[in-house]
């Protein structure tokens, strides 16, 4: 449970991090695509070599890492919608900030 925490924390001060040279929602469209890559690398680590330690680590980091960035996404599209601008590339990045858990709802009986 303590990396859940480890990993909202990192996706914090890198948002903070990017938020501070860019725009918030590009800041946001730069972070969206981790949790799936990150995923990816896992699934198909996952794969070819079995279950091991390293791709579980990997794929807690992904699940994690887009719980915190599909609530991240929410608040852009909020924001976007409070401020009246279009929202359709923050949308689109928040749908792939969620393909890791979307693959476990899909998947899991």
């Amino acid at each position: 449970m303590y990396h859940l925490l480890l990993v909202s924390c990192l996706v914090a001060i890198a948002f903070g991090v990017l938020s501070v040279r860019h725009p918030v929602e590009i800041a946001y469209i730069l972070l969206a695509w981790f949790p799936t890559l990150i995923f990816l690398i896992a699934f198909g680590h996952e794969v070819l070599y079995g279950i091991k330690q390293f791709n579980h680590q990997l794929l807690h980091v992904a699940y994690d890492s887009s719980y915190a960035l599909l609530l991240l996404g929410i608040c852009v599209i909020l924001r976007g919608v409070i401020k009246r601008k279009r929202i359709f590339v923050a949308l689109g990045a928040t749908f792939i900030a969620g393909m890791p858990l979307g693959f476990i709802f899909l998947t899991q009986p």
